[in-house]
């Protein structure tokens, strides 16, 4: 885990290197894994300082809200929590899943994209506890399908009939 920034002040970020990933991050990123309504969080670096990680925002609207919060020429670093569903005989289970990722638009600036590269595992280290991750290059490799088939590789012998990513479950003949 990166370190706690020392100062007199009341410290509001870790430090990486030179790079500032602010604790409201990391307490965005818990409210989603506590079953909080939000259900993402996403964050990039400040335009304005590039040492500067900043929450570029969370919300309840699941993966596909979190993906109108990107463009095609910054890093973004988000998790987002999926709910596997799974009904037998009447009986209802909802399992949560909990899915980082690390997205470069393909019209991001190289040295920005190695940068993002070489921060991804301090952002990791920040938002911890997630069952897959993810390195992508376009939103469309974060589509609901992909998700389902990396969290199935992952899962136990059982596995779910349905897929909640935060705007009502999939049934298994859409995705399957």
């Amino acid at each position: 885990m990166p370190t706690e920034v020392a100062a007199t002040a009341e410290p509001t970020c870790y430090l990486y290197g030179d790079l500032r990933i602010p604790f409201a991050l990391e307490d965005a990123w818990q409210a989603v894994c506590e079953g909080d309504p939000r259900n993402w969080v996403l964050a990039s670096y400040d335009p304005d300082d590039a040492q500067r990680v900043v929450v570029i925002g969370g919300g309840e609207g699941g993966l596909s809200e979190c993906l109108q919060h990107t463009s095609a020429d910054r890093v973004y670093w988000g998790g987002f929590r999926v709910v596997a569903v799974d009904t037998q005989r009447g009986v209802v289970s909802r399992r949560p899943k909990h899915c980082f990722f690390m997205l470069c638009g393909p019209a991001t600036p190289l040295r920005q994209r190695a940068r993002g590269l070489l921060h991804m595992g301090a952002i990791a280290a920040v938002l911890q506890q997630a069952h897959v991750s993810f390195e992508v290059e376009d939103a469309a490799d974060l589509a609901p399908a992909m998700v389902i088939h990396k969290l199935l590789q992952c899962g136990g012998a059982h596995k779910p009939n349905g897929w909640d990513f935060g705007v009502g479950t999939l049934l298994e003949h859409e995705w399957y």
